[in-house]
C-alpha cells in the first residue's frame, strides 16, 4: 500500500509591517485575513482579503491569500484563479509557486505539479514544506529515485522532525533495501514519531526481514494507537496463521472485514481460518460470498485451506 504525501498550502503572515508600496491600511487588511483564515474563519478572511484587493489588485500577498480562502471552502477553480493572477505578477514567489503545485497535485497533474514544487525549492533551498512536498509529488508516481535525495537534504534541513525520515524508509523499502528501511524507520520513531502508519510500516519491514516475532509487536502497536488500521489487522492475523494460531488469526482478520466490508484479502484468509478450525459453517459462508464476488478469489480460499491441510498432513499431500 502506498500512500503519497499530501502537499500543502503555504501561509506566511504579514505581521513585521507593511510591503514596500504598500500602505497601512492594506496590511492591516492582510493580516487579519491571514489571521483569520490561520483561523479557520472563512467568510471573515474572505471579507478582509477582498477589502485589501480593492485598494490594491496587485498585490501578490492578497491574491495569494484569496487563492487560500478559496481552496478551503472547496472553490478549487476559483483558487486556481488567484493563484494564477498572483504567478502572473510575481513568478518567482515561491509561495506562489508552491500553492500552484498543490492545486496541480489535487487535479491529479503530477508533471506539472513536480514543475512548480521544483521551482519552488529553486527559489528557496532551505524551506522544509517546498521539498517535502517536492518529494511526495515523486513518491506518488513511484520516482523514488527523485524523491530521495530531495528528502536526504530535507533531512539536514529539520534533523528533529520524524517525518523525513519515515518518508526516507518508505523510499528504501519501496526500492526492497529493507535494512536501510528498518533503520530509518527506527530513527523515525526515535525522533517521536508514533503514528499507526509508522508502526504499521516498520512491521511490514520486519516481516520482510524475518523478524516476525518484531513485527507482530509492530503491528499491535499500529492497532493500538488505531483500532481501524485494517491493514495492520491484516497482517498480524498472517502472522498468527503462520504460526497456525489460526483462531487467534480469525479475530484479527474479523475484525479487519468489520472495518472495510470490500477488504478481500482478509475475507480470503477469514474464511481459511475458519475451515481450518473446522468451523465449516462460517467457511462455507465466506466461500459463498467470495463465490459472488469473484470466483477467482473463492479459488484462492479453496487452495490455501488445501496447503494448509498438506503441511499438517504431509503423507495425504503425496497420495
Amino acid at each position: 500500500m502506498r500512500r503519497k504525501l499530501l502537499p500543502i498550502f503555504i501561509l506566511i503572515l504579514a505581521l513585521a509591517g507593511s510591503a514596500a508600496g504598500q500602505d497601512d491600511s492594506t496590511s492591516i487588511l492582510i493580516r487579519r485575513g491571514g489571521k483569520s483564515l490561520m483561523d479557520k474563519r472563512y467568510e471573515d478572511a474572505w471579507k478582509q482579503y477582498t477589502e485589501a484587493l480593492q485598494r490594491d489588485p496587485n498585490n501578490v500577498e492578497t491574491l495569494r491569500g484569496l487563492g487560500m480562502v478559496a481552496s478551503a471552502i472547496g472553490n478549487v477553480k476559483q483558487a486556481r484563479v488567484y493563484m494564477n493572477r498572483a504567478y502572473a505578477l510575481d513568478s518567482t514567489d515561491a509561495d506562489v509557486l508552491n500553492n500552484l503545485g498543490v492545486l496541480y497535485s489535487q487535479d491529479g497533474d503530477h508533471v506539472r505539479a513536480i514543475e512548480f514544487f521544483a521551482r519552488a525549492t529553486v527559489q528557496d533551498s532551505t524551506h522544509l514544506q517546498y521539498h517535502t512536498n517536492l518529494a511526495g509529488e515523486y513518491m506518488a508516481i513511484g520516482q523514488v529515485e527523485n524523491a530521495l535525495p530531495v528528502l536526504r537534504w530535507a533531512a539536514q534541513l529539520d534533523s528533529a522532525i520524524s517525518f523525513v525520515p519515515f518518508q526516507i524508509a518508505n523510499c528504501l523499502s519501496a526500492q526492497k533495501k529493507y535494512d536501510s528501511a528498518e533503520t530509518y524507520y527506527a530513527r523515525a520513531i526515535a525522533k517521536g514519531g508514533e503514528t499507526a502508519e509508522l508502526f504499521y510500516r516498520m512491521g511490514v519491514v520486519k516481516v520482510r526481514l524475518d523478524k516476525s516475532d518484531e513485527a507482530e509487536s509492530f503491528f499491535k502497536k499500529a492497532i493500538n494507537t488505531n483500532p481501524s488500521h485494517k491493514e495492520a489487522r491484516q497482517s498480524l492475523g498472517l502472522i498468527y496463521a503462520s504460526r497456525r494460531e489460526f483462531v487467534a488469526s480469525a479475530m484479527q482478520f474479523q475484525k479487519a472485514v468489520e472495518i472495510d466490508s470490500a477488504f478481500y484479502p482478509a475475507w480470503i484468509a477469514l474464511g481459511v481460518s475458519y475451515a481450518l478450525v473446522d468451523d465449516m459453517v462460517r467457511a462455507d459462508s465466506v466461500m459463498a460470498r467470495l463465490l459472488q464476488a469473484d470466483s477467482s478469489m473463492a479459488y484462492q480460499m479453496a487452495r490455501w485451506i488445501q496447503l494448509e491441510q498438506s503441511r499438517k498432513n504431509p503423507a495425504d499431500s503425496s497420495k
